[in-house]
């Protein structure tokens, strides 16, 4: 059936499925409404009701109108689309984050990392604004008061704090499109300022303080970090299948560069290739309590190790910031909180800047130096971070004797090791991907001699 068209001044009436729909255009937009009825003289009536506006000579009235109506158009549709797909909900967000194509490949502990900080808004989140249930419903108001509770009450480093705005502002960005969220919350926050906190290395005393007063796992732990140089997170969970005790090989995925798949390789010094040795294998794990309590509560393992550095007279914290342990009038000690942040000088993190610090001394070169801790350069082109198992080896016979007996003479806890001859450092200095098979046949003849 041919509709039929009534002209008008400013637009037209047509007839479309047995209704009258009016059709005009304004600013340059064409817009068609129905008139809701199937009675042409109702329907000229009820155009003219509409139109009458859009005829005056007021452009600036007819705008409005214009506006208003649109507003009330996009109202509609938004309220139909979100009876259709409801919008994405606080509680289901995170699982729809990890589906997203859009978000970046981060590592197992990274997402790790990402969860506790995402989790940690929503309980503040539910506490503070319980109106707020769906992703859209999150206002920079209440971004801002977030981040104000991370600074007043949980009194966080600025450090801390621009990761946890830095995952948010990731967050929403990713799922900006699929919850439909108009502006991002968190995209106006601006970084704390933050120091950074160097760890130092320990001595050689201290060292061997850590590991002879320590037993059980964490003495384990200990050695794990000054003799390999691996992140807590990565000695604390170390699988016996990246151990080759015979050969003195650790092979290694670090958490923190997981996405890129690239196993770090660490030879063993014998004294420790043998501790380990002595280890009963109860399942995987190397440290199987340690990787239970890592995983369940990494952070009261870290105190733990804090307390066993505090034991060996190793200052942990700068005083007058954390937790002091200071004597009372009966010369008893307890624990007081200085009510400032804590600024950390050593901690496990320490054997790992040690173990990098020793190497070093020991004239490692750089390049092997940094495949083996892990490091990523971009300064470095890839033909001189190659390092083989026998170079690992090599590099692990210069380390330090920290392993001597306890009843040994003080001077032998001190004593260096036994130097490498100058011209073997000064070809390990040339080791390259192409030049090092031809180097390590040199090493062993002129060794054997």
């Amino acid at each position: 059936m041919k509709a039929k068209v009534t002209k008008k001044r400013t637009g037209y009436i047509f007839k479309r499925g047995g209704m009258y729909w009016l059709r005009y255009t304004i600013a340059g937009k064409r817009i068609a409404q129905s008139l809701e009825t199937a009675i042409e003289r109702d329907a000229e009536k009820a155009a003219e009701r509409i139109m009458a506006p859009l005829k005056a000579t007021d452009t600036a009235e007819s705008l409005k109108v214009m506006h208003h109506r649109l507003s009330d158009a996009f109202t509609t549709a938004e309220r139909l689309t979100d009876e259709a797909t409801p919008p994405l909900a606080i509680r289901k967000a995170w699982d729809m984050y990890l589906a997203s194509e859009a978000r970046p490949r981060s590592g197992e502990e990274t997402l790790r990392q990402y969860e506790s900080h995402f989790d940690a808004f929503t309980r503040w989140l539910a506490g503070k604004h319980p109106e707020a249930v769906t992703l859209r419903d999150v206002t920079p108001e209440m971004a801002a008061g977030f981040i104000r509770y991370l600074e007043t009450v949980k009194h966080l480093s600025g450090n801390r704090i621009n990761k946890h705005v830095q995952l948010l502002r990731l967050f929403f960005k990713v799922l900006t499109k699929s919850a439909r969220i108009h502006a991002n919350p968190f995209a106006d926050i601006a970084p704390r300022h933050h120091l950074t906190q160097s760890k130092n290395p320990l001595t050689l005393a201290q060292l061997r303080d850590v590991i002879l007063k320590a037993d059980g796992e964490l003495k384990t732990l200990f050695m794990l970090g000054i003799f390999t140089g691996l992140r807590l997170a990565d000695a604390a969970t170390l699988q016996w299948g990246e151990v080759d005790i015979h050969r003195r090989i650790i092979r290694r995925i670090p958490r923190k560069t997981a996405r890129s798949g690239k196993a770090v390789i660490i030879g063993l010094p014998a004294d420790f290739a043998a501790h380990l040795d002595t280890l009963e294998r109860r399942g995987p794990y190397v440290l199987p309590d340690t990787a239970a309590e890592y995983e369940s509560n990494a952070p009261g393992l870290s105190r733990r190790i804090q307390a066993h550095f505090g034991k060996c007279g190793i200052q942990t914290t700068l005083p007058g910031t954390g937790v002091e342990i200071i004597k009372d009038e009966n010369g008893k000690t307890k624990r007081r909180n200085t009510g400032k942040r804590a600024v950390v000088l050593a901690g496990f993190h320490s054997l790992r800047h040690s173990f990098v610090s020793l190497h070093a001394q020991a004239g490692t070169p750089q390049a092997i130096l940094q495949k083996l801790a892990g490091h990523s350069n971009p300064m470095m082109t890839e033909h001189y971070t190659h390092l083989s198992d026998e170079s690992a080896l090599a590099m692990a016979t210069a380390f330090p004797k920290l392993l001597a007996p306890v009843d040994a003479e003080p001077q032998a806890i001190e004593a260096k090791p036994e130097p490498l001859p100058g011209w073997a450092i000064e070809r390990l200095k040339e080791m390259t991907a192409r030049n090092w098979q031809a180097i390590r046949k040199e090493l062993i003849e002129r060794a054997a001699q």
